[in-house]
């Protein structure tokens, strides 16, 4: 030890500047042997920081064989965890805790746990040095020796841990520069991070290991509400478990907000707590909680807390419309800002884990998320702001799709009754494989749109989105979907006093039902249609009109009567001058006599149609006639004719997307094969055409083809 320099001669300065480890001896002169008894240093203690196990853990099995892996594997790293679709209550601190209770005899040198407080409800994150500081206590260094200065704190910490085979569980982070001053320095430790962020700048700086978390999996859930609730009660109501799971989004806090207070009423029937959740309006209120930090509300707030106001407000507008995705054309449109503006804003909400990128270029949200959203939006934004951000989103589906229709059937007759907002920006699309596409993808979207036209009262964009979604519908067998629109767009039609609209949405609703089996209501909409077409002279609508009730007919298998109104069809549309659907009406009597036993009319018939189809280049019309014609030929037993007429049907329809009228063909493709001894082929092609015919609910034919397919495996 040296005196400082104005001390006496001989002075002896009692001063340690350092961290003493042992013992210290303070002199001026030493003579002979000294000898120190110092007694032995108790063991070192080892640190047991981790909270109680969680209750009711259950699946993540593919999660906890990660986690293993990233130890086994031989590369020590930080592993961080982040919760899927944004919301706290995904279970990662769950996760974390399970695993490290089932891993502790792997670090025998102790676990440290720190809650970092990143998202807590009822206080501010944790600052790094006083996380530090914990770790120091608990590896039992005296406070006098820790350091002021954060970063040597951190050395401190780091030195201490060095070597050692240490767990550390880093709790609900808020960021990377919270996370930091936390990771030892010694792969022979191992860390467990969680946080709503994503924390990628751990994955490129240390190598960390980045995992999402899920829902939980039915039976998974499931099994929590087991372990609350006992085996007996949960087997004992089925049904109510399942809407229990469904109405939780198969969230685990949820799930065990609701499970621990049905636990307290054990004579309660399930459904009393189901009913609380059934009205989306008063759902959240469901997951109410005296503790903050187990409030559903107040844990998805702390997550909205974190947000900067761009990114608050799409929230916002996200929970004011109900699709079950989007995408980032459309959310430019809700937020009426550029696509660049709309996909970093959904990057920062995915970063938030608020929206989840669950596939390339397109978004959702978790139902639970959604409701808090659509609560936070009436809370902060005007009706006004709420009312057009929706009109900008159903604007945006609807006129995408008025151009994809244009697209898919150029033939068709424009009819545009509700025009777009200023704001709105739909999409264009260079041809009919893209707007089909499109289409398919967007099929969802689009009936949600159209729900919330309903909802708003928007009866012309109601009507305007039945209209350019009908030949999707039909050719894609969407059956039910095309009949719900159109009765929606009936009421739009007689909302807006429009007879003109009134009769088409009949008819459409007519031709619908018809293809639902519902012969009473296609009849009577097809006769309201008719009805109003000759009140106002309108030629073209009458034509449609007995056009649509022959094909009803035909369901019904009344081939005279759907005779008829088809014969009744031709001149109207030539009266019309509209040549292409007079080939369609020629078709459909062709079809008719050919059911009917004149194979030669049925025939001549069907040529007509063939060659007005082929002269105005209407694809439909030449599917349809191809087909017609194949069924003349096998009805004459002239099978391999029909065999390759069906087949060129076949290739056309599979061509326009058209899935309804794929079935068709593959059935009687399947017939002719079958009567030209092609037995293989037959089955093969029968079978696709009955799975066909059930994905687009038409049983009867479904049933029908079974027979044939029984049949012929007899042979």
């Amino acid at each position: 030890m040296r005196p400082p320099e104005s001390a006496p001669k001989g002075a002896t300065a009692n001063e340690v500047n350092a961290v003493v480890l042992g013992a210290a001896v303070q002199a001026e002169t030493i003579s002979g042997g000294v000898h120190l008894h110092v007694p032995a240093s108790p063991a070192r203690l080892v640190p047991r920081q981790l909270p109680a196990r969680p209750r009711a853990f259950t699946g993540r099995d593919t999660e906890l064989a990660t986690l293993t892996a990233a130890v086994d594997g031989g590369v020590r790293a930080t592993v961080a965890i982040s919760a899927i679709g944004g919301m706290g209550g995904i279970g990662k601190t769950s996760l974390a805790l399970h695993w490290a209770h089932e891993n502790r005899d792997r670090f025998p040198d102790g676990q440290l746990y720190v809650n970092l407080r990143g998202f807590d409800p009822a206080d501010k994150p944790l600052e790094p040095a006083v996380a530090v500081r914990g770790f120091l206590d608990a590896l039992h260094v005296a406070p006098a020796s820790i350091p002021s200065d954060l970063d040597a704190r951190t050395a401190l910490y780091r030195t201490l841990v060095a070597d050692r085979r240490l767990l550390v569980v880093l709790d609900n982070a808020v960021d990377e520069e919270q996370v930091t001053p936390l990771l030892p320095g010694s792969e022979t430790c191992t860390v467990l991070v969680t946080s709503r962020h994503t924390l990628e700048g751990l994955a490129t700086a240390y190598g960390a290991r980045l995992m999402s978390l899920d829902v939980l999996a039915a039976d998974a859930a499931e099994q929590v509400l087991a372990g609350y609730l006992g085996r007996d009660r949960v087997d004992a109501e089925p049904d109510a478990v399942r809407d229990l799971i469904r109405l939780s989004g198969r969230l685990p806090l949820a799930l065990s907000i609701l499970a621990a207070r049905a636990s307290q009423f054990r004579d309660f029937p399930l459904e009393v707590f189901v009913a609380e959740l059934r009205e989306a309006g008063q759902r959240l209120d469901a997951f109410q909680s005296r503790i903050r930090q187990n409030d559903l509300r107040a844990v998805f707030d702390s997550s909205y807390r974190a947000l900067a106001e761009p990114e608050a407000r799409l929230f916002r507008m996200l929970g004011e419309v109900t699709a079950p995705d989007t995408t980032v054309p459309a959310v430019a449109n809700l937020a009426r800002v550029a696509e660049a503006d709309s996909r970093r804003l959904l990057r920062d909400l995915v970063d938030a884990h608020l929206v989840e990128n669950h596939a390339p270029g397109r978004y959702r949200m978790h139902d639970l998320v959604r409701l808090w959203a659509s609560e936070k939006a009436q809370q902060v934004d005007s009706a006004a702001e709420r009312t057009a951000a929706q009109q900008r989103f159903v604007d945006f589906y609807v006129h995408s799709a008025v151009a994809a229709s244009a697209r898919v059937d150029g033939r068709r007759r424009p009819t545009l009754v509700a025009e777009p907002t200023p704001d709105c920006r739909p999409l264009g699309f260079p041809d009919r494989d893209a707007a089909l596409a499109w289409l398919d993808a967007e099929h969802a979207c689009l009936l949600a749109a159209g729900r919330l036209a309903v909802a708003r009262d928007w009866h012309s964009r109601v009507w305007q989105l039945a209209y350019a979604l009908d030949t999707f519908h039909w050719r894609r067998g969407h059956v039910h979907d095309h009949f719900t629109m159109w009765q929606d767009a009936l009421g739009a039609a007689e909302a807006l006093g429009d007879d003109g609209l009134r009769g088409r949405a009949h008819r459409y609703l007519g031709y619908a039902a018809s293809r639902k089996s519902r012969h009473g209501e296609a009849i009577e909409h097809l006769t309201a249609a008719l009805r109003l077409a000759e009140q106002v002279g309108d030629i073209r609508e009458q034509a449609r009109a007995h056009q649509d009730f022959a094909c009803a007919w035909e369901i019904r298998n009344d081939y005279e009567m759907a005779l008829k109104h088809a014969m009744l069809a031709v001149p109207l549309f030539r009266r019309a001058d509209i040549p292409m659907w007079e080939a369609r009406a020629l078709n459909l009597a062709g079809s008719y006599q050919a059911r009917l036993g004149d194979h030669a009319t049925a025939r001549e018939l069907c040529e007509r149609s063939l060659e007005l189809s082929r002269e105005f280049q209407d694809l439909d019309g030449e599917a349809a006639s191809l087909d017609c014609l194949a069924d003349v030929h096998f009805r004459s037993g002239e099978h391999v004719k029909a065999v390759a007429l069906f087949r060129d049907a076949l290739g056309l329809r599979r061509r326009l997307g058209n899935a309804y009228g794929t079935a068709d063909s593959l059935a009687g493709l399947g017939r002719s094969l079958t009567a030209s001894g092609e037995h293989r082929a037959a089955l093969e092609t029968l079978a696709q055409a009955e799975a066909l015919y059930r994905s687009q609910s038409r049983l009867p034919e479904a049933d029908a083809v079974r027979d044939q397919l029984a049949a012929l495996a007899a042979l």
